[in-house]
């Protein structure tokens, strides 16, 4: 009669964890960008009333979208240069550091592309546009972040 209890206990306690785990599988971290950038189109038609800025500011944020996407790219091609050059067990101290000194170029490239799209989307929106677009900016920024460190 215990033994009983204590595995309907069990089961009962399995089903929960069951679906619980289905209820928090979520989207995955390149699902959520999409859906912030998507959410900051939205924001930045809302909220950007001059409809030339609007659309330079659109313009601007699918362009900052798209660069995240080729730095992604970026990362699964390096990730995997890395992994041959790795298993490749007659590579040469020379072929590693070149291909770090590459990835730290590719960075440094990126950063200023990001920044440089960023600066551009700073002088299009009004210092009051840019408070108002702040939570779904970060947002944006911030998924973007996590679906690279993701990757």
């Amino acid at each position: 009669m215990i033994r009983t209890a204590k595995l309907s206990a069990f089961y009962t306690l399995i089903t929960i964890i069951a679906l619980f785990t289905v209820g928090c599988a979520g989207k995955s971290p390149i699902d959520k960008e999409v859906d912030a950038f998507d959410n900051l189109r939205t924001n930045v038609h809302d909220v950007v009333a001059d409809p030339e800025r609007a659309e330079q500011s659109l313009a601007l944020v699918d362009e900052l979208q798209r660069e995240f996407d080729d730095i992604k790219e970026l990362r699964v091609e390096r990730k995997k240069q890395i992994k041959a050059l790795n298993a490749d067990y007659d590579a040469s101290r020379a072929e590693f550091e070149t291909l770090l000194d590459g990835i730290a170029q590719d960075r440094v490239a990126n950063q200023e592309r990001v920044s440089q799209t960023y600066r551009q989307l700073l002088e299009v929106i009004t210092t009051e546009e840019w408070a108002k677009l702040a939570k779904s900016r970060d947002k944006a920024m911030q998924a973007a972040i996590k679906a690279m460190q993701a990757i």
